[in-house]
């Protein structure tokens, strides 16, 4: 059997790719509905009687708990 070389002739340099970011308008929507909703969230907690809050407080910083804790 004879062998046959293949001569491969290098590639021409490649032009440089002007790459332009893709705009998400979709995620700065979803992170201001996100945001939106932990801001009422945290506002409707605080402003919530029915917490207890100054119970929660005092637990929170019970002599017991921290030491269980």
């Amino acid at each position: 059997m004879t062998s046959v070389e293949k001569t491969v002739e290098p590639a021409p340099p490649a032009e440089a790719i002007k790459a332009v970011p893709l705009r998400h308008p979709g995620r700065w929507i979803g992170a201001t509905i996100v945001l939106a909703l932990i801001a009422l969230f945290v506002y409707g907690a605080t402003t919530n009687g029915n917490y207890h809050w100054d119970t929660y407080r005092a637990y929170l910083f019970d002599k017991r708990i921290s030491t269980a804790a």
